[in-house]
């Protein structure tokens, strides 16, 4: 009996507070002062911001060498970072920008590309290095991954010799690609390719983690 008094006391305290309340509002016809948004100054961001994106369909996989939907595509671009990015300018132009690669250079006969990386950190910590990069590279090619866009990598020397490979005999160390130090990737192309650098955007070329990769398997992505 006592416990009821005490709930209907709480409740008509509340219900007290509530309307008391109420009365202390603005009235909806009242304006505010004359001379602007009396709000105006007590608006503040929230120290941490956040960009909402909605998908209207689950991505098939976040394996950056297997994926091949849209979706998937569009969650990759936010979360991973390329050689490069693919922009647009002031003048509504598409450019190529600096992404892992800070800067890169072409060889005089046009057969080498070296991509200078800037420093960088997965979300656990550890540092991007080139051999991530090389890694990736090597695995999207192996015929065992099957990825659809393996093709988008043949400019490379001997990598249509290496994902055309069934029986496992192509030595990986003859693939063009190969870490000079842990922040430099030198690509060595089977001919001049004028649209390489269009290349080093695609999600064939983010880093990917052996050590990640290997500890989840089939599961991976």
């Amino acid at each position: 009996m006592k416990s009821k008094r005490l709930l209907v006391s709480l409740l008509t305290v509340s219900l007290t507070a509530s309307i008391a309340l109420a009365g202390c509002g603005k009235k909806a016809d009242e304006k505010p002062a004359e001379g602007g948004n009396e709000n105006t100054s007590q608006v503040k961001m929230d120290k941490d911001q956040y960009l909402n994106v909605v998908l209207r369909s689950e991505p098939k996989s976040l394996d950056p060498s297997k994926s091949a939907d849209g979706y998937t595509s569009e969650v990759l671009t936010n979360v991973m970072e390329s050689l490069t990015r693919v922009e647009t300018d002031e003048n509504g132009k598409r450019v190529i920008n600096p992404g892992a690669a800070e800067s890169w250079k072409q060889s005089d006969d046009g057969k080498t590309w070296t991509f200078k990386l800037r420093d960088m950190k997965w979300s656990d910590g550890q540092p991007v290095t080139a051999e991530q990069f090389v890694y990736g590279i090597r695995r999207t090619l192996d015929p065992k991954t099957a990825s659809q866009y393996a093709f988008l990598l043949e400019p490379i020397k001997n990598a249509q010799t290496f994902n055309k490979d069934k029986d496992g005999k192509f030595n990986v160390e003859e693939l063009g690609v190969k870490a000079i130090d842990e922040k430099t990737i030198e690509f060595t192309l089977e001919r001049p390719c004028s649209y390489f650098l269009d290349l080093t955007y695609f999600r064939v070329m983010e880093p990917q983690r052996q050590d990640i990769i290997e500890k989840h398997g089939d599961k991976y992505g």
